[in-house]
């Protein structure tokens, strides 16, 4: 394990260091001179996480993510035993290859991480504004057709409209962090400072993501008349968004 990575998990209260440090001795096991590096990322590392609710997520960089599937799938398995989500699995070459495509889930990697084992990959990235801005735009507008479908279809049942508007924060937020990175060319960790910032920038206010981002943390509750207006809200802003990023120009 990586100097300074022992101390920092010897401090934190929800992963016993001792159980991190197991882990990362089992991947290295398993997998001998085929692993590349072991990195922690998310929202864990941040004051976003939220126990019981946020995911530890590891990313896995290893020589060839296919050949070794049957291997990692029992990685997998195990890992999820012990409390983490399943593990991003990538090689050095699709990284490299795909920073176009999906420079916002490497932003959000990148903004947030710490290396357990290996090489740092991640610290001489570069994601490019072009791709960055047309990738937050359509994960936006993806995102609103997918609330509308389900306020058509479920608008009656509370419980599925809440549960559906806390699993699209889990990719809303990063989104956020991504045009507030376009905004300020620079990470910005917490998310209710990148709403903050698309706030300024655009000269608007999104109170409903605010209040989601209260919401994520569990310091409010939405009341059962209030939820399906609450989610209406919550579209209607997901839906300015998208198009305030459509006119946003990049260098």
């Amino acid at each position: 394990m990586q100097v300074g990575v022992f101390s920092f998990f010897r401090k934190h209260k929800e992963m016993d260091h001792r159980v991190l440090e197991e882990t990362v001795e089992y991947i290295r096991d398993m997998l001998k001179g085929r692993l590349e590096a072991i990195i922690l990322y998310g929202s864990y590392l941040t004051e976003d996480y939220v126990k019981g609710i946020s995911d530890i997520n590891l990313l896995l960089i290893t020589e060839d993510e296919i050949s070794n599937l049957e291997t990692l799938s029992n990685i997998a398995k195990n890992i999820i035993k012990k409390g983490f989500a399943v593990p991003l699995i990538l090689s050095k070459g699709f990284i490299t290859s795909s920073l176009d495509t999906f420079p916002l889930e490497y932003l959000n990697i990148y903004s947030n991480y710490k290396v357990l084992y290996g090489n740092d990959f991640f610290i001489n990235i570069k994601i490019e504004p072009i791709h960055l801005r047309r990738q937050c735009e359509r994960e936006l507008k993806s995102k609103t057709l997918i609330l509308k479908n389900l306020y058509l279809l479920h608008n009656q049942n509370h419980s599925m409209l809440l549960s559906g508007l806390l699993t699209s924060l889990k990719a809303i937020f990063p989104i956020l962090k991504g045009i507030g990175y376009l905004i300020k060319g620079k990470i910005i960790q917490n998310s209710l400072q990148s709403i903050e910032e698309v706030e300024r920038h655009f000269e608007t206010t999104f109170p409903t993501l605010r209040k989601c981002y209260h919401l994520k943390l569990q310091k409010i509750t939405i009341s059962k008349p209030s939820i399906k207006s609450f989610f209406l809200e919550y579209i209607k802003e997901i839906e300015l968004l998208g198009k305030l990023i459509d006119r946003m120009e990049v260098s």
